[in-house]
């Protein structure tokens, strides 16, 4: 079942500018961003999300913990509905 705004844009550079985005949609976990890809490119481009997120957004029924480690360690943040991040530095 799919739920309507539920969703967690992501950008590479601060104040959700040029290069990188991705929107993930629905109920998602990943461990490392190394295995997702900014949108409009190619596994074979070789232009993974690594540790490259700078700003996000997330839609009214989305919300996100974000950690500063792979595979969930690290410091966590909790970033609830319809919230706005412009520089997570």
């Amino acid at each position: 079942m799919s739920t309507p705004n539920c969703t967690l844009d992501v950008w590479e550079n601060k104040n959700y500018g040029d290069g990188g985005h991705h929107q993930f949609t629905g109920p998602h976990n990943t461990a490392e961003l190394n295995n997702n890809y900014w949108d409009g490119y190619k596994e074979s481009n070789k232009n993974e999300m690594d540790d490259c997120i700078s700003s996000l957004k997330t839609g009214s029924q989305a919300w996100a913990k974000i950690f500063s480690g792979s595979n969930f360690t690290g410091t966590m943040k909790l970033i609830t509905n319809n919230q706005s991040i412009a520089d997570l530095s």
